[in-house]
Formats: structure tokens, sequence, C-alpha cells
């Protein structure tokens, strides 16, 4: 937000207006209770932040904002109050330069600690600060609760309401599309020959298909291994078809 729309005008009229929500800010109060009239004085002070040029403004904004006039103004009762105790003449007593200061006064009797309050109603007192504090602490989780089930309601659905999560291909289908894709490499490479399927094949393709039972770590570390076999095999059958063929020539 443009710092430049900031002034003292804007402060003013925000800090009137909060004066007129005692929802807001009279903890000792049973509007400061009430969930639906804190919802709707933040509604309006969302609005008049809105039309003075603050279009992004939400609740947050509204809080957070509150929280640093009555800081800085808590920060000046606590000086002036202390300037009081310590006995200084009239003319010494710390006088505040915060310019909204008197404009915050409304919520002085708000800012006084428990144990400056009368003893009888010391125990009330602090029950009343106690639930509001846990009110607003509620507001906050509700909040929170709202926004993850927007977010939930947002998710795809398919026909029958459910959210549909993406969907995942698994890694034990990975590693059997995998081996049937390496089975039928070696299908297709005897079939090429247009040989018949004979010991030699068929230990290598035995060897295969125990492979393919095989986890993904040993399957992967045993690839290379499986290769120089069949191609071991390979060799020796080729060789033991050359042996016969010169047996056969040979008188």
């Amino acid at each position: 937000m443009d710092i430049r729309l900031w002034s003292k005008e804007l402060i003013t009229d925000f800090i009137n207006m909060y004066k007129c929500y005692p929802c807001l800010w009279k903890i000792k109060s049973d509007e400061y209770k009430n969930r639906n009239l804190r919802d709707e004085a933040y509604k309006n002070l969302i609005e008049f932040y809105k039309m003075r040029g603050f279009p992004d403004t939400n609740r947050d904004f509204i809080v957070k904002k509150i929280q640093s006039l009555r800081g800085s103004f808590r920060k000046e009762t606590k000086k002036i109050q202390e300037s009081q105790r310590s006995g200084r003449g009239t003319k010494e007593i710390y006088v505040s330069s915060l310019w909204y200061y008197d404009l915050l006064l409304f919520t002085k009797d708000q800012e006084l600690p428990v144990d400056t309050l009368s003893s009888v109603s010391n125990i009330d007192t602090q029950e009343d600060i106690q639930d509001a504090r846990n009110e607003e602490n509620k507001e906050e989780e509700e909040s929170e609760m709202e926004e993850s089930s927007t977010s939930r309601q947002n998710a795809p659905k398919n026909d029958i309401g459910t959210v549909v999560k993406p969907a995942v291909k698994s890694k034990k289908r990975k590693i059997a599309d995998s081996h049937t894709e390496f089975l039928e490499m070696c299908t297709a490479t005897l079939k090429a020959n247009n040989q018949p399927i004979n010991e030699f094949d068929a230990i290598g393709i035995n060897v295969s298909k125990k492979l393919a039972k095989m986890e993904q770590a040993v399957y992967a570390e045993n690839c290379t291994e499986l290769a120089q076999q069949l191609h071991h095999l390979r060799l020796l059958q080729h060789l033991k078809y050359f042996s016969l063929k010169r047996q056969i020539s040979c008188p």
C-alpha cells in the first residue's frame, strides 16, 4: 500500500470510526464477546479503507493497523504513568508527543493492568480479559479453517463429489513396465533369427523371468550381468553349431 496515501485526516477518521464500535475495544463489555457484532464492525472498517484508496484491504490489515495505533498509545501511556510515579514536579511530568494520543484516550481504561483494578472486581475482570483473548484466538482458528475448507472446495471433483487426487503412477507399475519391455525385446530377438528356442535360449529366458521378480535396486544391478550371460549363451550356441557342422563335413 502506497505510504503517500496516509494522512492525519485518514487516521483521524479511522480512529473515530473505530471508536463507534465498542465491540472491538471495550474488552469488559458483552459486545466485545459478540462475534456477529465484531464481524460486522470489521466489514465496515474494511469498506472504509477501500473507499479511501486501499482496494486490497482485508481483515488482517485492519487488525494490524489497530494493533499498531494502540501499541504506540500504550507506550506513551506507560511513559506518562512512570513519570507520575517518579514523584517529579508537575512541570516535569512527561507529555506525549504522539499527535493522535488524545484521540485514543477512550481506550485508556482498557489498557490498565489487572492489578490496578479494585480487589472486588479483580477476579471477574481477569476472567473477562482471558475470555476475550480466547475469543480472539478462536476467531483466528476459525479463519484458518475457513481458508482450508475453501481450498478443498476449489479442488476438482468426480461425479460422486469426491475430491480427485492427482494420478500418480506407482513405482511398482514402472518396474513392471520395464520388465515387460525387456522380455518383449528378448522374444523379438529370438524370433528374428527364425530358429526354434533351444536349451541356451530357455536358460536366458528363465533368468530374465527370475529377474522380473526382483526389486528395482536388484534389477538395475543385474541388468548388465544378464546381458553378458545372454551374449555368452549365444556364443556357445554358435560354437556348438559350427562344431557339429565340422564333424558332419569331416570324413
